[in-house]
């Protein structure tokens, strides 16, 4: 089962235990990440974990110290973080046509940024409204904008690691 949560494939399998099994390779991952000298990092590809090649499940822009306002891209698999400009889609590199939305009235610092050329989005959440925001339980407690971006056309390129569903397809 680890290795199909690993490599996405929810077919047929009983997700009920998912959740609790990608919890237990979130601690492994994130040991083994922990313990890597920077000259151990691989090569990552564009928008994917340069740890453990995990595509982001949310970005945070970050407060205080020399890194005060960047965005980091973050890993639900290993917890690494990885700058990556802001205003810049983490799914094509795209600059143009981004645009961010939120659900009025909801959680301030809790956003999804979209992509007008490739039709993604990304949650990203500000740590200047609220220091402990933490990216994989934050997208789960924001699933609203998750349906807002839905209704308004946008497709998620990466989900949740503790949300599983069959889809039957």
């Amino acid at each position: 089962m680890a290795d199909a949560l690993l490599a996405g494939r929810v077919e047929g399998a009983d997700v009920a235990p998912a959740p609790f099994v990608m919890a237990a390779l979130q601690v492994y991952w994130t040991a083994m990440a922990a313990g890597l000298e920077e000259s151990q990092l691989p090569v990552g590809a564009f928008g994917l974990c340069p740890t453990c090649g995990t595509p982001p499940v949310a970005s945070m822009v970050r407060i205080g110290g020399a890194h005060d306002g960047f965005r980091y891209l973050c890993c639900p698999l290993c917890s690494c973080e990885w700058h990556l400009e802001r205003v810049k889609c983490s799914h094509c590199a795209s600059t143009k046509g981004i645009a961010y939305h939120f659900i009025e009235g909801g959680r301030e610092g809790v956003k999804a940024e979209s992509c007008k050329g490739c039709k993604s989005y990304r949650k990203i959440f500000y740590q200047e409204k609220d220091p402990f925001m933490e990216p994989v339980a934050d997208d789960l407690g924001s699933l609203a904008l998750d349906v807002l971006m839905g209704d308004e056309g946008f497709e998620r390129r990466s989900g949740n690691p503790l949300l599983w569903q069959d889809t039957g397809d």
